[in-house]
């Protein structure tokens, strides 16, 4: 009789061990969401626009970089833009197109009526490093 005591006390408290820690992880499933955005929130800090010499383009998705930084050199923000990225795309590769991503940026911003003449690439100095911007414009 008396050893039935102790096991009924621990299986008591794992139970109420195991009730707590799931309604805790019910709880954070459903207010996940709003924790992260107001983490995000929190320390994603967005500068404010200023005029530059050059709208640096980095690589990645070429599509909606190059139509951002067309936008930005519409609205007169910078004088030339500098397309980074000798890397091909893999989603574009699948399709059998093999154009590096600052060739697909260029054909993005000259769709979107930013002239030749304004448009430059880092592509023979390296992708996007700082050593290559730096290698670039001493």
């Amino acid at each position: 009789m008396e050893i039935d005591q102790p096991r009924r006390f621990w299986r008591k408290k794992a139970h109420i061990f195991l009730s707590v820690g799931l309604g805790l992880l019910l709880l954070l499933a459903l207010v996940h969401r709003p924790i992260l955005r107001g983490m995000g929130d929190y320390l994603i800090v967005q500068d404010e626009l200023a005029p530059v010499e050059a709208i640096f383009v980095l690589s990645g998705n070429p599509f909606d970089r190059g139509a951002e930084a067309a936008k930005i050199f519409h609205g007169g923000w910078g004088n030339q833009i500098v397309c980074l990225g000798g890397e091909t795309n893999p989603a574009l590769t699948l399709y059998g197109i093999k154009d590096l991503t600052y060739e697909s940026t260029y054909r993005v911003l000259l769709r979107d009526g930013v002239p030749a003449s304004a448009i430059d690439s880092l592509l023979s100095k390296g992708i996007a490093r700082r050593a290559t911007c730096t290698a670039s414009w001493s």
